[in-house]
């Protein structure tokens, strides 16, 4: 749901399943159980009755909100622990250990000491996931890219 918040328009399965990194098929399974809670909606295209987008609804705004409102209360309590100055070293340190533990060093360090099977598995592990930037790096390539073929289906009135 946050995608499509993001997004701000709607978007095709195949568009969503491309920013997460996860199959289409994963996606309508999902589709499927929000619109069943009226949480999205998917229309047909106006212009191809083929694709079909989803967009999120008032209900799953609404759902949206509580769960920021919830998460941020919950990470306010956790993190209250730590005054200012231990909060922002701690962000520091977890932003330093993500890039380490994203490096290609650290991945060459990492495999000379796994056997053939384990590069296999954590390799298997490691497909799709993505850092938060780079979701919404594609988030926004795509939406660009879906932006401007919208644009160039519509009709030039003048």
């Amino acid at each position: 749901m946050r995608i499509l918040v993001e997004a701000n328009n709607p978007l095709t399965a195949g568009t969503i399943a491309d920013i997460l990194a996860i199959r289409p098929t994963a996606v309508n399974t999902l589709v499927k159980k929000l619109e069943a809670e009226s949480l999205v909606l998917r229309t047909r295209d106006k212009t191809d009755a083929q694709i079909v987008r989803i967009q999120i609804t008032k209900p799953g705004r609404e759902r949206l909100a509580k769960i920021d409102t919830f998460r941020s209360n919950f990470l306010a309590a956790l993190f209250s622990v730590f005054d200012d100055t231990e909060q922002a070293q701690f962000t520091k340190s977890l932003h330093k250990l993500n890039q380490h533990i994203t490096s290609e060093d650290f991945a060459k360090q990492l495999s000379q000491n796994m056997t053939s099977a384990d590069k296999a598995f954590f390799n298997e592990l490691s497909k799709g996931h993505l850092n938060r930037d780079e979701q919404m790096h594609r988030l926004l390539d795509r939406i660009k890219r879906q932006g401007s073929a919208d644009d160039q289906a519509k009709p030039d009135h003048s």
